[in-house]
């Protein structure tokens, strides 16, 4: 500080608080343009397309879902069928072309992938799929949730890194659980033979011997219960 200009620095005080908060807005700016750390909301992807593929399937498929961004729901089928619609949603219709979809019967189940390949920003895949209520399910999400309905057997894992994973299981499952969450909640609906806390649950559900099932989220809840 210079003595006697006790005005000039209140000045360069205002300049210097003044050039942070404008640094400070360019980042909020950046950093709500939208890219794969999710999309700006609804109104932003106006444009959609939807694919769908149906697959005949012997008892107890295993099927295995990989999503970008976007959501994803199952529900019973009540059939020997895997019914998948793919909701694509992107801000410039030219960008859903250049989302990709696949949806392939593979020995034993059916591989369900969506991808960015080129990091297009605004845009989501979200999943509709009917499949048999008894079947292996491998599902990861990058950022959406998991609406789950139906009796997993075998080693099933449900994972979003942020959003919510909800599983609705029958009252009598038999299963080993291993639920975890970094920034959310833990929500049960069975009596657990185990160690439960806010952000965790680990133990069995009824003897246990249907079903291997991990469910997580980094940053959401995880419910599970009939």
């Amino acid at each position: 500080m210079v003595a006697g200009r006790p005005g000039e620095c209140v000045r360069q005080m205002g300049l210097a608080m003044m050039a942070i908060t404008v640094a400070l807005a360019a980042v909020v700016l950046v950093a709500g343009c939208g890219d794969d750390s999710g999309p700006t909301g609804a109104a932003a992807m106006t444009y959609s397309d939807t694919l769908s593929s149906t697959f005949s399937v012997d008892f107890g498929p295993k099927i295995e879902v990989r999503n970008f961004v976007g959501s994803v729901t199952v529900r019973p089928s009540g059939t020997g069928l895997v019914e998948v619609e793919a909701r694509k949603w992107a801000a410039g219709k030219q960008d859903l072309d250049k989302v990709t979809v696949t949806m392939n019967k593979v020995p034993g189940g059916v591989v369900i992938e969506a991808k960015n390949p080129v990091n297009v920003q605004n845009v989501q895949v979200d999943f509709v799929i009917n499949a048999p209520e008894i079947a292996i399910w491998d599902i990861s999400l990058g950022i959406g949730n998991i609406d789950y309905r139906g009796r997993p057997k075998g080693a099933c894992g449900f994972s979003t890194g942020r959003g919510e994973v909800s599983l609705k299981l029958p009252q009598n499952m038999n299963a080993l659980l291993n639920l975890s969450t970094g920034v959310g909640t833990i929500s049960l609906g069975f009596p657990l033979d185990g160690q439960v806390t806010s952000n965790s649950a680990m133990g069995t559900i009824g003897n246990g011997s249907e079903a291997e099932i991990a469910a997580s989220s980094n940053a959401g809840n995880v419910i599970v219960g009939p």
